[in-house]
């Protein structure tokens, strides 16, 4: 898998730096922490990748922790990341 994604992240990285933030998802993230949540991503995705998107979306500071497949042993569809 780490070959096909290797190959094929030149031709979408692009599409997915473009991405938006879907509609509610601010409010989501700052309802959560305004209710005394912790707020955590746990994702697949290098962090190097996305700590600038999110920086660009301006939601990079809102979360406590951010977990990726890289700090942990084991990664998707092992529940490690999520355990983390």
């Amino acid at each position: 898998m780490a070959d096909l994604d290797a190959l094929t992240w030149p031709i979408r990285r692009a599409d997915v730096d473009a991405l938006p933030l879907l509609p509610g998802v601010a409010k989501l993230i700052d309802a959560a922490a305004a209710a005394g949540w912790k707020v955590a991503l746990a994702t697949g995705h290098a962090r190097h990748h996305l700590e600038p998107r999110l920086e660009r979306l301006s939601v990079l500071d809102r979360f406590d922790v951010i977990v990726t497949s890289a700090d942990v042993s084991r990664g998707k569809p092992s529940p490690d990341i999520f355990l983390e």
